[in-house]
């Protein structure tokens, strides 16, 4: 089977035979390990130019050796041909040949910290009070547009994947929740306050940006994606009540979009579940994934399948730092055997993966044993 294959069968009522393995969010190990994983420079990401993309994705790939691959719109043909990347003895800059304007790129730090230590929060410099001022800061694109960009070229870097390296793995594409995107809006802080203070509001911001997930969407699947990873942090800190009315009922929406597109979801939910498997069952996605035990929780996989009972597809939720960064091989191969064996258990339907990232002291080596290890326990377990 290809990477594909095993993805798709692994949604199925009947599950997968073979079991696929993720690397959830490896754009963040290909930042964190970039000058290990490819002989690029790391500037390349930047590029507009598809063949220096292909390069630096495939050597990467080659490590990160998983059974998704991440699609997104691109530059279309004309915005390819006015930017320029160049590197220069004072820094990187992309430049517009059709303006001049310049601007300056610097390496992405290891971890993602910000060099000036500012808080990884967002402190709001526009309003966000009322619908208008919402309206204006959440903008849905029009289909018109969706098409447009798709007859400019918007999906060439996709169809060069598909073409390439990727021709056997899964495509992927990442979203937020409406509620997680209020983070974007107000910040943590702010979030989680109008949670209380004016929820009215955050019902209208979960609606806009429900809207511009339902366009975001087609978008995707106009480029071939087949999967949608649906991110959610931070909402284990508010109660189920509170979940219930203003987080299910538009992420309900945004599930039943993409199955109605002919896609498969998976809901990513990070902290804690407990209170809220009810709801969790009830988002209408057709697979969960959750993180690992810590932060004072467990989340054992062998409870979850209980739990689930194959209603859904289930991820792996593998220790990032204790098992998959520190541990032995005997350990890594005794607790991937255990979650291998615990989807077994729910149906098969069932998807090796981590809880969290990889952390930036995990080797590359270490991540693709993780990767070869998946085909031979399922091999094994079966």
């Amino acid at each position: 089977m290809t990477g594909r294959d095993k993805v798709l069968a692994a949604f199925s009522e009947s599950g997968t035979g073979e079991i696929p393995v993720m690397i959830p969010y490896e754009g963040i190990y290909m930042r964190d390990r970039w000058d290990e994983l490819t002989s690029c420079p790391w500037y390349y990401q930047l590029d507009t130019d598809i063949d220096k993309q292909l390069q630096w994705r495939r050597e990467i790939w080659e490590w990160v050796h998983h059974d998704f691959v991440g699609v997104y719109p691109y530059y279309g043909r004309d915005e390819r041909d006015k930017y320029v990347v160049e590197s220069r003895p004072d820094g990187v800059y992309r430049i517009n040949r059709s303006t001049g304007v310049e601007k300056e790129y610097e390496k992405p730090a290891v971890g993602g910290y910000d060099p000036s230590a500012k808080s990884a929060s967002i402190n709001p410099l526009v309003p966000a009070d009322t619908g208008d001022e919402l309206d204006k800061l959440i903008y849905v694109s029009p289909d018109e547009e969706i098409d447009a960009g798709i007859a400019a070229g918007s999906g060439d870097m996709a169809a060069a994947i598909f073409n390439g390296y990727g021709v056997d793995l899964c495509p992927m594409s990442h979203v937020s929740s409406p509620l997680w995107s209020c983070y974007d809006i107000w910040g943590f802080e702010g979030m989680m306050t109008r949670m209380l203070t004016d929820p009215d509001l955050v019902h209208y911001a979960c609606k806009r940006f429900r809207d511009k997930l339902l366009q975001d969407i087609k978008s995707y699947s106009q480029i071939g994606t087949q999967v949608i990873w649906i991110e959610e942090c931070c909402m284990d800190q508010i109660s189920p009540d509170i979940y219930r009315s203003l987080c299910l009922p538009y992420l309900r929406d945004v599930t039943d979009a993409i199955r109605g597109t002919g896609l498969k979801s998976i809901h990513y939910f990070t902290g804690a579940p407990g209170g809220k498997w009810d709801i969790l069952l009830d988002t209408g996605a057709d697979a969960l994934s959750l993180e690992e035990s810590k932060k004072g929780f467990e989340i054992d996989i062998e409870d979850v399948v209980d739990l689930v009972k194959g209603r859904m597809t289930l991820l792996g939720n593998l220790d990032t730092v204790e098992v998959l960064e520190r541990g032995s091989e005997t350990t890594l191969r005794a607790e991937m055997n255990r979650q291998i064996s615990a989807g077994r258990r729910n149906g098969s339907k069932f998807i090796m993966s981590l809880g969290c990232p990889v952390t930036p002291d995990t080797t590359p080596e270490r991540v693709r044993l993780y990767c070869d290890l998946t085909t031979e326990i399922s091999s094994e377990n079966v």
